[in-house]
Order: C-alpha cells, then structure tokens, then sequence
C-alpha cells in the first residue's frame, strides 16, 4: 500500500492533488468529515512548541467551532497508518489549526499551500508562530513572510495555484458569466478578519470597507463602469445590493455573487480593488490591473513589488480612473513580476518531489 497524504479538500490546487494522487493514498480533510467521527469531545487541546503554547479549549472558542476543533484532532488521531504529511490550504480556522497541530504532535509534516500571499499580522491569516512546518509560495510571498518574520520554513518553489494560471480572454469568461460585453468593471473584494486570531483589528477593517466604498461610489458619479462584488458567503446578497444603493451605487451597474469563483471574477474585470488581498497577486497573474488601498498600517510598499497601492482616498480614485482608460502601462509593470509571485510553473512538482524525499 502506498503512503498516505492528508489533504485539504478546500485548497484550490486540483492540479496538485491529481499529482499526488499518482504516488500516494489521499485522505481527504474537511470540517464536515471530521464532523462525521464518532471519537470522544476532547476537554481541551494543547501542544507546546517553539516555546509557546497553544491552547484551544472551551473557553478560547465559540461552541459551533469546539466540536469541529475535537473532532479534528480525533480524526488525526484516528489515522493508521500515519499519513507521510499533510497539505493544507491554511491553518486560519480553529479546526485546521487544530488537525496541523495534531499532525506535528504524531510528527508529520504539515506544508500550508497558502491561497494568501499577503498575510499580515493585522489581517489575522499570519501568525507569528505557524501551525505548519513549510510554507509554500513563490519568491514575492517567502519575502513578505521573511520580512514579518515566524518560524515556519519558507519553501520558495512557487504557488501550486498559479502553475497553469494563464490570463482567459475577458469577453468569453463574460459570456460564461452573463455578464454585459459593452461594460467595464471593477471587482471589489475585501480580505476577512476573523476572531481567532490576537492580530485582527474589526475596527480598522471596517473604517477601510467604508472609505473603499466611498471611493467607488463616488467614481461611478463620473465614471460609467459596474461593480463586481463578491460577498463569499458572508453577506446576504440583496442586503448586500440595498446597502451598496443606500451608498450611492448605482442598481443597475452592480454585479453581486456569492459563490463564482474569484478567478472568474478577475478574469471578467477590467481593474480589481482591494484591501491588502491575495486577489491583488490573482490580478499580476490575469494581467488585470491591480490596487490594493487599505487604512491598515501594514500596508507598505517594500517587498510588494508589481503591486499598486494607495493610502489616500483622492489617489485611490485618480489611480482607478487611468486604469478604467489606460491599462496598459500598469499591466506592462505588473507582468515583470508573475514569476516573482507565481513561481516558474512547476510548483506542484517541485513539492511533490520534496515530500517524497522526506523521510517516513
């Protein structure tokens, strides 16, 4: 029997899996299957390493995330043979956190294929102290990560995501869509902060979504361009659409979506605008123009390189408006860097050689 890989089902990387597949047994985590294992609820979780302790009990979660949290590391637990490592998309969640923690603790190796190539502290997807051993990305990503520091090993070998990543013609993923040809657009989408993390600020977050919101508001007053908006699930779609109209929107040049993937909205877009987001990276990669505009103090310029950024509303608005009209000299830089961000192409095979290399 060959050995077994622990995979998370969420990671965007099919291509990876597939390519796993062909050497090993794939066991697939979800909070969902974890949820379906009949093992004990867990008084509490802890694991000590690289001298700090983690502790997630009762009292550090909400109820709803306890029981995926004990079912986690049951299901790790439960696993026999052990696997020779795990992939996970992130460790974000209590759950996820949960099973790489409980991986470490029966030592296999836990690699983070990171959708986010931008953490920062104050958006709540970095921790200082990793619950993965490798993280995955391209040189751009291993720089940032460097630059804020942690103790996770940097594997600078790409990001499996962006392999096959080619820009798709606007048009047809437009037709895919039903979206109006005689249109441009701007995607709006936020990166997400969440309460399990010390580093997340709602406060800041919130301050941004409004100033974002304002700026694209009051462009639409003189620009004629729709807005793309996914909400991800999070936000009821017609809330959603009343709160962007009683912002000033305009209801027939908006487009909300809960569930098209991120890659087709970028592709659809003309320009994408963001808080520090990893879709920024997806707009490099698309040839899309790209800004990111956040009130967060992490947002800098160093080891962002190919990125735009604004700190000022008035320079946001400036930046969108040339490029709504002339693109071409923000894509043209942007293309210097999709080898920086994205990695040569053979991410996918450069990590599945490493986990075989590694002992076990």
């Amino acid at each position: 029997m060959p050995p077994r890989i622990l995979f998370d089902l969420r990671a965007d990387c099919r291509a990876l899996y597939h390519q796993l597949e062909d050497r090993y047994e794939m066991v697939a985590f979800s909070p969902k299957a974890t949820l379906a294992c009949d093992s004990p609820v867990l008084d509490n979780f802890k694991w000590r390493y690289s001298g700090r302790t983690y502790s997630l009990d009762e009292e550090a979660m909400v109820d709803r995330h306890w029981a995926a949290v004990t079912a986690a590391v049951a299901f790790v637990q439960s696993l026999d043979p052990a696997p020779k490592a795990a992939v996970f998309w992130n460790t974000v969640l209590p759950c996820h956190a949960a099973a790489a923690l409980a991986c470490r603790a029966r030592n296999i190796p836990v690699f983070e294929v990171n959708h986010n190539r931008l953490e920062t502290p104050l958006v709540g997807h970095f921790e200082i102290h990793s619950a993965a051993d490798y993280l995955v990305g391209g040189t751009g990503a291993a720089d940032n990560r460097r630059r804020l520091g942690g103790n996770a090993i940097n594997l600078d070998i790409g990001q499996p995501g962006y392999d096959t990543w080619e820009p798709r013609d606007r048009e047809l993923v437009r037709m895919d869509l039903g979206l109006p040809m005689d249109r441009k657009y701007i995607l709006k989408t936020s990166t997400w902060t969440h309460g399990y993390s010390v580093w997340s600020d709602p406060g800041l977050h919130a301050q941004g979504e409004h100033i974002i919101l304002g700026i694209l508001a009051e462009l639409q007053s003189r620009e004629d361009y729709s807005l793309l908006w996914t909400t991800r699930g999070k936000v009821d779609q017609e809330e959603a659409a009343r709160h962007l109209v009683s912002a000033g929107f305009d209801p027939n040049q908006l487009f909300i979506t809960d569930d098209t993937p991120i890659r087709d909205l970028v592709d659809a877009a003309d320009v994408v605008f963001s808080h520090r987001s990893g879709v920024a990276i997806d707009g490099i990669m698309s040839e899309r123009p790209a800004l990111m505009f956040d009130v967060r103090p992490m947002l800098q310029d160093d080891g962002e390189l190919g990125i735009w950024t604004a700190k000022e509303p008035d320079t946001a608005a400036q930046m969108l408006e040339e490029m709504l009209h002339r693109p071409e000299p923000f894509t043209d830089r942007q293309k210097e860097f999709r080898t920086y961000w994205g990695g040569t192409g053979d991410a996918g095979k450069r990590l599945v050689e490493f986990i075989g290399e590694l002992d076990g």
